[in-house]
């Protein structure tokens, strides 16, 4: 079994996202291992050998590769110590909102599909032609020096930096015809999932399952899991927990109507179990919750 790493390991200020350097070696040379972030690498110098969804791939200069939060990898550097990459780990959480709506959330999306055999040794590889590799050189090295200033994040341009590096890398992507037709795929799986999102906005206050919801959407059970986080920005029973005491909330507010009532509008069966949610969620109970808005200033 891999080593699940997460941006803790790079020993990052609380409120940074990312991290980047440019290495020639590294303690986990060879070994099996996985992020909870996504992983960029960039090929500037001599040749690596990188191994992801049981192949094994050599990568020269201007080879790139993206290994999706969970998937396990390996990256060898040869002993002239001569192979050399830029290494970008960051969160999703450096992004706005929005980003779930832009191509490059549709790219990361079709790095994760479910694999045809064929196309393997493509996920392990994005070859940039002269022009990406040139734009590729000088948007890492500007995130490097981003990094060293050290700017807060609200001044920070690291995530427009990586939005680039992978726009970059997405049109290398998009240039093979098969991969063109995976982000097409990716495309209609975001597409899928945005409609089942506005789905559970409207009747969130319904039983849903995620059985039901892949059923009417079409989707299988392990892709919607996979793919419902990215676009929806958290897990399925937390989208819906947050929708309904989100409403509960506003009722709690704006009408006298009793929180077991509430309860019973926006989904809940069993009240104990919206306590403890609205809780978790706000951060009071329902009955402070409304107090405190009762005590508001006008």
């Amino acid at each position: 079994m891999s080593d699940t790493l997460t941006l803790d390991y790079f020993k990052l200020p609380a409120d940074r996202q990312y991290h980047i350097y440019r290495i020639h070696s590294s303690e986990l040379d060879g070994a099996p291992h996985s992020h909870e972030y996504f992983h960029v690498c960039y090929v500037s110098g001599g040749t690596v050998l990188h191994t992801m969804l049981g192949e094994t791939v050599t990568l020269g200069y201007g080879d790139a590769f993206v290994v999706p939060p969970g998937v396990s990898h390996s990256l060898s550097f040869s002993p002239d110590g001569e192979g050399e990459i830029y290494s970008l780990s960051y969160s999703m959480k450096l992004f706005h909102s929005g980003f779930s709506q832009s191509h490059l959330s549709r790219f990361l999306t079709a790095l994760q599909l479910p694999d045809k055999v064929e196309s393997r040794a493509l996920r392990c590889r994005i070859s940039l032609n002269a022009e990406q590799r040139l734009t590729m050189n000088a948007v890492l090295e500007s995130l490097i020096r981003e990094s060293e200033a050290n700017y807060p994040p609200e001044q920070s341009a690291a995530p427009s930096l990586i939005a680039s590096a992978l726009y970059v890398m997405s049109q290398a992507y998009a240039a093979s015809p098969e991969q063109a037709e995976t982000l097409q795929a990716a495309g209609r799986y975001t597409d899928s999932l945005e409609a089942c999102i506005r789905y559970i906005d409207r009747f969130y206050h319904l039983p849903l399952t995620a059985e039901d919801l892949c059923r009417r959407f079409a989707m299988s059970r392990s892709t919607f899991s996979l793919l419902f986080p990215q676009v929806a920005g958290m897990p399925l029973k937390r989208y819906i927990t947050q929708k309904r005491i989100g409403q509960a909330a506003l009722l709690a507010d704006t009408t006298e109507l009793s929180f077991s009532e509430i309860a019973d509008i926006v989904g809940y069966d069993d009240f104990s179990t919206f306590y403890r949610n609205f809780v978790k969620v706000t951060g009071l109970s329902p009955s402070a919750y409304r107090e405190q808005q009762k005590n508001r200033l006008p």
